[in-house]
């Protein structure tokens, strides 16, 4: 196993979610997953973990594969680690606020007219605000927006399925970084 950055920092985050959860006295765990994200082709899913009546860690994952239409994509696999603060209690109902990583890497293109496909990498952080309506015990549906900072490291080429590299690039990008409306199971 080779250790990378990314493979220490996803070890780091399962060691203390293991040495925390014997701390918390009334644990609660969810898992969501965002039907925005699945309407776009997003095959995505979203563990959490309550660390105390205000503070809960999450780790969503989404992976898509897929051609949107003709030559439309909006392949990725990404990974967004995060913490968020409930205003009540968590995974109660009203508000939250939220604080997240992201990393990605897509490969995206011939969207609404767009004549270019980019491929490569992007990682940063970011900030979000959500509600979150109580649908039975164990059902919840929350509604999520985020934005934040992203470092982008990206080729661009002609169109989406063929062509020849136009240009290459890299650069920090303040973007909307998560909208969802996640559909959750709490247990």
């Amino acid at each position: 196993m080779i250790f990378t950055k990314k493979n220490l920092f996803c070890l780091a985050f399962t060691l203390f979610c293991l040495i925390r959860s014997g701390e918390v006295s009334a644990q609660f765990y969810s898992v969501r997953t965002n039907l925005v994200g699945l309407s776009t082709g997003n095959v995505n899913i979203e563990g959490s973990m309550a660390l105390s009546s205000h503070w809960s860690v999450h780790l969503p994952l989404q992976y898509n594969p897929f051609n949107l239409w003709n030559d439309g994509k909006l392949k990725n696999i990404t990974v967004s680690p995060g913490v968020r603060y409930w205003m009540r209690e968590t995974y109660g109902r009203g508000c939250f606020w939220g604080l997240y990583g992201v990393f990605s890497h897509f490969n995206a293109g011939g969207l609404f007219g767009h004549r270019y496909r980019y491929q490569g990498t992007a990682w940063g952080g970011g900030i979000s605000v959500g509600l979150v309506h109580p649908l039975s015990r164990r059902w919840n549906l929350e509604f999520e927006l985020g934005g934040g900072v992203v470092w982008a490291d990206w080729e661009r080429f002609r169109c989406t399925r063929c062509g020849r590299r136009t240009g290459k690039g890299n650069g920090i990008h303040v973007l909307p970084t998560r909208a969802a409306v996640n559909l959750v199971y709490l247990f």
